[in-house]
C-alpha cells in the first residue's frame, strides 16, 4: 500500500504530532508499506530526514496559517491526481480540513488522525466555520484517535461522526530515544538548584490546563 502522511509538524522526536507521525510511519514501513511523509521545509532544518525507514518530502512553507490554505488545496489535488491509488493520511487538523474540501472535488482514499486539542477546537475554529466545515473528519475513510479518551470526546462533541467501523484508536507508542541518557548539561543546570526536601514534579505532557 502507498501511504502518504501529510503534516505541518514534523521534526522527529520534536513534539507530540511529530513523534506520532514518526512512530506510525516507522511501523507502516516495517509492515512493508511504501510510506512518504510530506511536511514543510522549516528554516534551519537539521539533517533529521536522513537514515529513516521511510521517505520524507519537504514542500515550501513553515508553521501553518490560514493564508496557506489555497496553496495546500492546489498542492494536495496535484498529489492526489498523481497517485490515485495512494492512501492520504492527514496527521493534523490543517490537512484534515484540506482533504475534507478536496473530497468534494475528487474521490480518493484518506485517513485523518484526531488529537485531543483538535476535538476541543473544532467548534471554535472560525476559519472552518467560514468554509462551512462542521467536522473536517466526517468524510474520512478512517478516523484515527491517539487515545480512547480522545475518540470518546470526538464521538460526544462532533456532528456527522463516521460509523463505528471507520473509527479506530491508534495508541501513542514508546520510542527507544526516550530511554537514552539525559543530556548532562541539562542535569548540571538543574541539580545544583535542588536542595534536600524539594519536591520534584515530572510531567510527560505540555503544561496546559487540559493536561
Amino acid at each position: 500500500m502507498k501511504i502518504r502522511m501529510l503534516t505541518h509538524e514534523f521534526l522527529p522526536y520534536q513534539g507530540g504530532v511529530a513523534t506520532y507521525t514518526h512512530g506510525v510511519a516507522t511501523a507502516a514501513a516495517a509492515a512493508g508499506h511504501e510510506v512518504v511523509v510530506r511536511a514543510p521545509a522549516y528554516d534551519g532544518l537539521p539533517d533529521s530526514d536522513r537514515d529513516l525507514p521511510y521517505r520524507v518530502e519537504r514542500f515550501p512553507g513553515g508553521l501553518y496559517t490560514h493564508f496557506a490554505f489555497p496553496g495546500l488545496l492546489i498542492r494536495g489535488l496535484a498529489w492526489i491526481r498523481a497517485e490515485p491509488d495512494a492512501v492520504f493520511h492527514a496527521v493534523d487538523w490543517p490537512w484534515a480540513e484540506v482533504l475534507f474540501v478536496l473530497r468534494k472535488i475528487k474521490r480518493f482514499q484518506y485517513w485523518a488522525t484526531l488529537h485531543g486539542t483538535d476535538v476541543l477546537s473544532m467548534a471554535s475554529n472560525a476559519f472552518a466555520r467560514y468554509l462551512g466545515i462542521k467536522n473536517p473528519y466526517a468524510s474520512a475513510d478512517h478516523v484515527l484517535a491517539n487515545s480512547a479518551a480522545t475518540m470518546a470526546l470526538y464521538e460526544e462533541r462532533a456532528v456527522h461522526v463516521p460509523p463505528a467501523q471507520q473509527r479506530r484508536v491508534t495508541l501513542l507508542g514508546v520510542e527507544p530515544v526516550w530511554f537514552e541518557a539525559a543530556d548532562p548539561r541539562l542535569l548540571a543546570s538543574v541539580l545544583p538548584e535542588l536542595t534536600e526536601g524539594d519536591l520534584l514534579l515530572v510531567s510527560v505532557g505540555r503544561l496546559e490546563p487540559r493536561k
